[in-house]
């Protein structure tokens, strides 16, 4: 294991509403590499797998940061869906008198999203890990961020390279945390996971969160 770099260079912008962790990613390729469930149905099915990066002293997390980028634009969009009525109208029998559009399976909606495009195109994680392991995996990830069936966060190219380190190297930096960091029991913290899937609400802890840029 050795100090790395790890860049993602997007063709375009993104969408984000959660940093994203390197292990999560990393977690979700090798879970299609091996076509294993990525969603387990509880925190009893939840499996710890071989990452190519190192763990933490106290074996809760591993030893990387969340995805650092520098907004360059941001812009509002909306995500639309509509209901098919004219060609329910067109298509249907006689016997369609009516059709409900504001709930169910033939609900339209219009819901609003930041699109966010970095700084050249480029996000960066640090980690200790093995480059070569780390980056095969990574080239099975294509996008990242929200929407990705839509063609957002589309990945270009994956470089993972050594770096340099800094005290805390690679969760802290200037005392401020780059994942989820737990924090001791009564203190001020969000409840979150401390591993991936981070969406799941069984096992979360007090952290100290990274904030979005």
């Amino acid at each position: 294991m050795q100090p790395i770099c790890v860049t993602a260079r997007l063709l375009e912008g993104l969408v984000v509403r959660h940093p994203i962790h390197l292990d999560a990613l990393l977690d979700g390729a090798y879970c299609a590499r091996e076509g294993l469930l990525i969603a387990p149905a509880k925190l009893g099915d939840v499996q710890v797998h071989p990452l190519p990066l190192q763990r933490s002293a106290c074996g809760q997390f591993w030893l990387c940061s969340v995805g650092e980028y520098v907004p360059a634009e941001r812009e509002l969009r909306y995500k639309n869906r509509r209901a098919p009525w004219v060609e329910y109208a067109r298509l249907g029998s006689d016997k369609i008198r009516r059709v409900q559009i504001n709930f169910g399976a033939n609900k339209s909606y219009r819901v609003p999203y930041e699109f966010t495009i970095p700084d050249g195109g480029i996000m960066r994680w640090w980690a200790m890990g093995e480059p070569d392991q780390v980056l095969g995996l990574l080239h099975v990830c294509h996008y990242i961020g929200k929407f990705r069936t839509s063609g957002k966060g589309r990945v270009a190219k994956w470089e993972v390279e050594p770096c340099e380190t800094w005290d805390g190297f690679p969760t802290w930096r200037d005392g401020t945390p780059l994942r989820n960091m737990p924090v001791q029991q009564g203190a001020v913290g969000a409840l979150l996971r401390c591993e991936s899937p981070y969406w799941m609400r069984e096992g979360r802890v007090p952290c100290l969160a990274p904030a979005l840029p």
